[in-house]
């Protein structure tokens, strides 16, 4: 009868955690630094594209990928390259939310 409960927990946590990460949202795990693209390339995008990559890195990933931006606010950073400007804007745990390509 303890062989059957074992087995018995064993699936129901298995199962619970397949359907959490199944339904849980893309962002509650961090992108992988290892996917970042160039900031050249980020700086080439349109908006949109931009808008649809970065949001989920968090501000320490950028600064690892690209170094330190050449801008800082609070919850916002500016990365230069030749005419063109990249803004990123971050929620208070420096989570990318919104981005922004801008020429000089």
């Amino acid at each position: 009868m303890k062989k059957r409960t074992i087995i018995a927990w064993v699936i129901i946590v298995g199962l619970c955690i397949a359907i959490v990460s199944y339904l849980a949202p893309k962002n509650i795990l961090p992108k992988s630094t290892k996917r970042l693209p160039e900031l050249s390339a980020v700086l080439q995008m349109d908006e949109g594209d931009v808008n649809s990559v970065l949001p989920g890195y968090y501000r320490d990933q950028l600064i690892e990928g690209w170094g330190e931006p050449d801008a800082t606010a609070p919850n916002e950073d500016r990365w230069y390259l030749g005419d063109a400007c990249l803004v990123v804007s971050t929620n208070n745990k420096g989570l990318v939310v919104v981005c922004g390509v801008f020429s000089k």
